[in-house]
């Protein structure tokens, strides 16, 4: 065997060494401090997310109501101005 190259040096050669980038890993290393924050901010955005929702639907219900009230106050107007065309047409004949 001389003058042959041994298998493993072979092999080396022919495989590639993994190639990282500085600073990141290529496995979670959160600690569990991470992880904690992690999970209270993602209950905190659904809280948050319920509360817009909630106030959103109070505020259709007001617009409801209120809408309701301007078209009850347009009505009681328009029946006393009927009224009062009434009674000044039967006080003319």
């Amino acid at each position: 065997m001389s003058g042959s190259i041994p298998h493993t040096i072979a092999l080396s050669n022919h495989t590639s060494a993994p190639s990282t980038t500085p600073g990141y890993t290529t496995f979670d290393v959160r600690s569990d401090e991470d992880t904690r924050t992690t999970a209270m901010n993602a209950r905190n955005a659904i809280a948050t997310s319920d509360l817009v929702v909630t106030l959103s639907e109070e505020a259709q219900a007001l617009l409801k109501e209120d809408k309701r009230n301007v078209e009850r106050k347009s009505a009681e107007e328009h029946k006393n101005r009927l009224d009062y065309f009434e009674d000044d047409i039967e006080e003319d004949f």
